[in-house]
């Protein structure tokens, strides 16, 4: 693989830090959406990724799976930090929609890595910094079952079917994707 190009380094949360002295930071999230609004919008995502990249492990499936322990941890230091009210159904959706997108692109970018190598053994002897050996390991287990690797299949081929047809899906969107894609 080839040498990484030097960056600007692991983001430090310096900003974060400076207006967490003031106290808790404001978030706006409007009714009826799912996301925050405002100047503190990008600092409120990132350390939701943070917090998700550092104390979440990532060798479970899916976000759904994570124990509700370590999720309920999470919601605590976001609410420290940020000020949002948990009884407040769009400050809940909004935090835990952010850690289920953290989660998933988190996973993603490991995913990707681990298929970059030809074998899992070739993949468990380069871990990834941001991850323990231990978690690593675990990944590549999941990824390497049969289990997991048929249900990437599937989701490709219905990712197809998706982008292919129309949305009555009777009808194929071109001729040529029909004769490329004939399902019995």
């Amino acid at each position: 693989m080839a040498p990484r190009k030097k960056g600007r380094g692991k983001a430090t949360g310096a900003m974060l830090e400076k207006l967490r002295k003031k106290g808790q930071i404001a978030v706006q999230v409007p009714a009826g959406a799912r996301g925050p609004i405002g100047e503190n919008e990008r600092l409120f995502k990132e350390r939701v990724t943070y917090l998700v990249r550092h104390f979440i492990d990532v060798h479970y499936k899916s976000w759904s799976e994570v124990p509700k322990q370590d999720k309920e941890e999470i919601y605590a230091r976001i609410l420290g930090d940020f000020e949002l009210d948990w009884h407040r159904h769009e400050d809940q959706a909004c935090i835990k929609a952010r850690m289920a997108y953290s989660f998933r692109s988190i996973k993603f970018h490991l995913h990707k890595l681990y298929k970059s190598y030809a074998t899992k053994e070739e993949a468990m002897a380069h871990p990834p910094e941001e991850v323990a050996m231990p978690i690593w390991e675990k990944c590549c287990d999941l990824w390497e079952t049969e289990a997991y690797k048929i249900e990437e299949d599937k989701n490709m081929i219905e990712f197809y079917k998706r982008t292919r047809t129309r949305a009555n899906s009777s009808w194929w969107v071109t001729p040529a994707c029909e004769e490329l894609y004939c399902i019995d």
